[in-house]
């Protein structure tokens, strides 16, 4: 019995250990978008939508020509590097979705390449890919 106690205090002390990661099909896509729960909120798409960055405040936001869907991610600080944790408010209203929002949220810098990045909370299922347009 000490040994099957001891058996599984170890296996609790290695998944407490283990380092959570975005699954790589949301690294390798370069779209921008929001998602939740792997369901995509809104993506950009070129011949509909526009996008926005406003570099003075860390403001982002996508929304269809017609402003029906659009999102918001206003962040803390800019992101400037792989690993770095930035905090935002995040606010989206789209047709097949509703309205919603998450304040004061913990996003972790997982990717960046060029003028985009790729932002993750683990605990909220948020994954979003933005562009530092300057």
């Amino acid at each position: 019995m000490k040994r099957l106690a001891l058996i599984i205090a170890a296996l609790f002390a290695l998944c407490a250990c283990r380092k959570e990661v975005p699954d790589e099909k949301f690294i390798l896509d370069d779209e921008v978008k929001l998602m939740m729960d792997d369901v995509t909120l809104l993506s950009y798409a070129p011949a509909t939508c526009q996008i926005a960055y406003n570099s003075d405040n860390n403001f982002f936001v996508i929304c269809t020509d017609n402003l029906s869907d659009y999102v918001t991610i206003e962040l803390s600080e800019t992101p400037r590097e792989e690993g770095q944790t930035v905090y935002g408010n995040i606010l989206w209203a789209t047709d097949a979705h509703g309205i919603d929002a998450r304040r004061n949220v913990a996003l972790q810098v997982v990717k960046i390449q060029g003028d985009k990045v790729w932002l993750w909370n683990s605990n909220g299922g948020i994954k979003a890919v933005i562009r530092l347009l300057v």
